[in-house]
């Protein structure tokens, strides 16, 4: 049987090489198509494990006072809390801008995390932005430059701040800022606008029954309950695309 396999193999020599490239061609769509999948699972560690390691995020109603997180740590099951103030900003450099939330975190934060494409943290410095290399391409911007921030709540300020920091990371363009210069351009006191919190699983039921008898409270949102919901809608998408691979590895 070898013989003839390799009798028919000599005479057609054409045939033969054409078949061989087929079958590597097609392997290596379904390669493909494993190592985007593979990518995405990758994605998903860093950012819902080794950047965001808070298990639940609070954000109130309207900015409180510092004194509020002392109310916050004392919440049942809560090991661990950490203040971060956020204001909707359109960023500005020339004629390029660019919408988003302006995140004012701790030098060092340990539950929200800013990871470069390293999983190296990032330092919030003071005296400038941080921003990450997708945000600074789409304002054409650098380190050094200065970017027209135009807060769109409260008093609608506009300032010129440079960029101390351009990171590389896999998520959405981001804007982060040092805590207190956050406060500083907002002409306020330290206000927060929600907290990170590691929560002890054991007390999640309890704590989630607490929190919806706090109206300061607007929103919470469970790191769980975000990636499951973030893995079915990758999982949607990614079905098609491995039917399509497998469909142009077949032909």
């Amino acid at each position: 049987v070898a013989r003839l396999i390799f009798r028919q193999l000599e005479r057609n020599p054409r045939r033969t090489v054409l078949s061989v490239l087929g079958m590597a061609f097609g392997v290596a769509i379904l390669v493909l198509g494993s190592f985007i999948e593979d990518t995405v699972n990758y994605v998903m560690d860093v950012q819902f494990n080794r950047a965001q390691r808070q298990d639940v995020t609070l954000t109130f109603n309207d900015a409180i006072s510092r004194h509020g997180l002392h109310d916050v740590e004392h919440l049942p099951a809560v090991t661990s809390a950490e203040p971060f103030r956020a204001a909707p900003v359109r960023l500005r450099r020339g004629a390029r801008s660019r919408r988003a939330t302006l995140m004012g975190l701790d030098p060092q934060p340990q539950l929200f995390r800013v990871l470069d494409e390293d999983e190296r943290q990032v330092d919030i410095a003071h005296g400038g932005l941080t921003v990450s290399k997708k945000l600074a391409e789409l304002l054409g911007a650098e380190v050094g430059d200065e970017l027209l921030v135009e807060f769109l709540e409260g008093r609608r300020s506009r300032y010129h701040v440079p960029i101390r920091t351009v990171f590389p990371d896999y998520t959405d363009p981001g804007a982060y800022i040092n805590r207190r210069d956050l406060h500083r351009l907002l002409q306020e006191g330290e206000c927060l606008s929600g907290a990170f919190l590691a929560v002890d699983p054991h007390g999640m039921d309890e704590l989630h029954a607490r929190l919806k008898q706090t109206p300061a409270i607007s929103g919470v949102t469970l790191k769980t309950a975000a990636l499951r919901s973030f893995e079915n809608t990758i999982a949607e998408n990614l079905r098609p695309m491995q039917v399509i691979y497998a469909l142009f590895a077949s032909i």
